[in-house]
């Protein structure tokens, strides 16, 4: 991701790398980690 210039890394859930995001962080991009946007989308929305 820093290499290719991305400003945000996202793990899909069940991905947790503590390495990878703090070395995403050091070099300025926002970490998103163990997320999943259609069960985060469901609870935003009651669905």
């Amino acid at each position: 991701a820093v290499a290719a210039g991305a400003r945000i890394l996202w793990m899909q859930s069940g991905i947790v790398n503590e390495e990878a995001a703090a070395y995403a962080q050091e070099r300025g991009l926002t970490v998103v980690m163990n997320r999943c946007i259609k069960v985060d989308y469901a609870l935003l929305v009651g669905r």
